[in-house]
């Protein structure tokens, strides 16, 4: 980490944890406004910032495992509409896109 955030910067990590979970893994919605995306990825950064207080303290990896599904399940309720992630299971936040931006973001900081 010293190499990507040595100073341990918020901003960084938030921003490394939604670039990492969309990198590779489809999310938004072609039809998508520049506007709308930025406001999703506000929330997204704003729910991130949250989790990252919990791991202030031990978290138990069902914790963990539990912080995931919320987070999943905040971003489907909240956003569902801007998201076309080509997933069988319907156009969502998905797991992977929990799991990936909250561990980038917490090993971050």
């Amino acid at each position: 980490m010293q190499k990507y955030n040595p100073n341990r910067d918020i901003q960084t990590a938030l921003k490394s944890g939604i670039i990492s979970a969309v990198q590779r893994n489809l999310l938004y919605a072609k039809s998508i406004q520049p506007n709308q995306k930025l406001l999703v990825q506000e929330g997204w950064a704003q729910s991130l910032l949250d989790i990252a207080k919990e791991f202030q303290k031990e978290v138990s990896i069902e914790q963990y495992e539990q912080l995931i599904l919320n987070l999943q399940k905040h971003m489907n309720e909240k956003y569902r509409g801007l998201f076309d992630s080509g997933s069988r299971h319907g156009s969502m936040f998905r797991i992977s896109h929990s799991q990936k931006s909250i561990s980038v973001c917490v090993k971050h900081l």
